[in-house]
């Protein structure tokens, strides 16, 4: 006879465990992909969160996962792959 499994819900992060900016990730795709765009810079809502960065503790112990690549191999990895 078959068991059963519990299906347990929860809720987990995925990232790399570092913080980057949007102007470091324009940065980086302007020099990748050799754009020339400018950033249209706004006026910051007080209530804005300024900087973030996933815990992905959870992902790591409950999936047994770890990020394996930069946020810049997968630009150029991105950039391989639209060829």
């Amino acid at each position: 006879m078959l068991k059963k499994n519990k299906i347990r819900k929860t809720i987990l992060n995925a990232g790399s465990g570092n913080s980057i900016s949007i102007n470091d990730i324009i940065n980086l795709c302007k020099d990748k992909f050799n754009l020339k765009i400018k950033p249209i810079y706004v006026q910051i809502n007080s209530k804005e969160i300024m900087i973030t960065k996933a815990n992905i503790d959870k992902s790591i112990k409950v999936l047994k996962w770890k990020p394996k690549v930069s946020i810049y191999s997968s630009l150029l990895s991105y950039k391989k792959f639209l060829k």
